[in-house]
């Protein structure tokens, strides 16, 4: 690798050990090799900063006005250690890049990231960072990736944004993110309880080439505001207007044998544009989403519940598509561009505030077509008058309203689509629940690694 010879980095230390036994440097590398905390500051550049410590060792970076760019490998390279904490120091401005091809060895070919750590990685602080990959992935961790805090803008034209193996985890901070592919991503197939994505807060404003949002297992959400456009949007549809398959929809993401829009690891091998993806189980139990997708805006091989929260979906396909049942207690949801509006083996209605559009012409009706309907307790809405048999895409199809809901209806439209009605409520799954209802708890930096 052709690296820098003094760089302008500026690493410090807490002062029990010299910098020399903490760290060091060589040919553009600085290198951390024990547990502290280090506050950086300076430009690097054609250099990379790097942990390795300890698999049993805790490390902290505080990134105080830093930019490190690296031509051939990832720019922050987390080798080993026990967990890593990266903290943008308030105030500041930070930036890591990467060049648009890495030289890469036996024992680090897997290294696809700006970021890439092996080790458990929180990043938080309030200061800003921006990513810029030109090779892959922004962030990547091949264990745990937590974000409680920072602002952060990240491009990745040839991969995703933040990548966690086993997990992603969020609480706040301020994404902008741009991506060939996916934009969030947990992938680990492997073990039920890990390849999940939880969020409770944050604002975020994600432009992806693929999904913007996936998780391998279960993806739940409590809280957030989300600007999210995927794959091109609704205007790349998979039905024209004149109601014909249309030509090259599902040609997603760079279409590259290099960069391919899933990563090899997950399951999913095929190619989505969804807005939020899971494979498993979805929850959303609050946020603000706008959501305008080319694939289908919310999309789960397994449930979908939605108890809470405001939906504005504009999709290429289906609104909200659930594999399994399709449980709606609570929120707003209005879809104003769709294929089928709601779709599940059963779907199954609790309550909540809708508006949907005529299902297979993509257009919102005149308010005109409208009409108000309400159902008591226990009622199944079945009659013609109301919403009329021929709109249901089996003629056997069912929906059980559990409590009173207001539906706003427009004249010819496909509400929804079932396989079967279910009463009570369906069930989840005991690992579903374990993660759904007591999601575990986000990684918190030491009172000895705070900055």
């Amino acid at each position: 690798m052709m690296r820098a010879a003094q760089p302008k980095l500026r690493l410090r230390a807490p002062p029990c050990l010299h910098l020399r036994e903490r760290a060091s440097q060589k040919d553009g590398v600085v290198t951390i090799q024990q547990e502290g905390t280090y506050l950086v500051s300076g430009t690097l550049e054609n250099g990379q900063l790097v942990v390795d410590a300890a698999d049993t060792e805790k490390v902290q970076i505080v990134l105080q006005n830093v930019s490190i760019d690296c031509s051939d490998h990832a720019a922050l390279f987390i080798k080993q250690a026990d967990k890593v904490f990266l903290t943008l120091a308030e105030g500041t401005e930070n930036t890591l890049s990467s060049g648009s091809s890495y030289a890469l060895g036996d024992d680090d070919s897997n290294v696809d990231g700006v970021i890439f750590s092996r080790a458990d990685l929180t990043m938080n602080g309030s200061g800003s960072l921006a990513v810029n990959a030109a090779y892959k992935h922004a962030v990547v961790s091949k264990d745990d990736l937590v974000v409680t805090g920072g602002q952060y803008a990240i491009k990745a034209e040839n991969g995703g944004g933040l990548y966690g193996k086993d997990c992603v985890k969020i609480t706040g901070g301020a994404f902008t993110i741009a991506t060939g592919t996916d934009a969030i991503q947990a992938n680990n197939a492997e073990k039920a309880d890990q390849g999940y994505v939880y969020i409770s807060g944050g604002t975020f404003d994600l432009t992806a080439g693929t999904d913007a949002v996936q998780a391998e297992t279960v993806l739940r959400i409590d809280g957030g505001t989300f600007q999210i456009t995927s794959g091109g949007g609704s205007a790349n549809a998979s039905i024209d207007k004149s109601g014909k398959d249309s030509p090259g929809w599902g040609m997603w993401g760079p279409q590259s044998e290099q960069n391919p829009s899933q990563d090899a690891e997950s399951t999913d091998t095929s190619d989505s544009a969804k807005g939020l993806k899971a494979g498993a189980s979805l929850s959303l139990r609050g946020g603000t989403f706008s959501i305008n997708s080319s694939d289908d805006s919310i999309h789960s091989n397994g449930t979908v519940t939605i108890t809470g929260g405001t939906l504005s979906l504009k999709s290429g396909d289906d609104g909200v598509h659930a594999g399994d049942a399709l449980l709606i207690e609570e929120g707003t949801i209005k879809i104003s561009q769709s294929y089928e509006g709601l779709e599940g083996l059963s779907v199954t209605i609790a309550g909540g505030t809708f508006s949907l559009p005529p299902a297979t012409t993509g257009s919102t009706p005149p308010a005109a077509a409208t009409r108000q309907n309400r159902a008591g307790p226990g009622k199944t809405n079945s009659s013609s008058a109301k919403i009329p048999r021929s709109s249901l895409k089996s003629p056997a199809a069912r929906s059980t309203w559990m409590q009173a809901v207001t539906v706003w209806i427009p004249t010819g439209t496909c509400l929804w689509r079932a396989a079967r009605s279910i009463s009570p409520a369906p069930q989840i799954t005991a690992t579903e629940r374990s993660i759904m209802k007591a999601p575990p708890p986000l990684l918190e930096a030491p009172s000895s690694l705070q900055a």
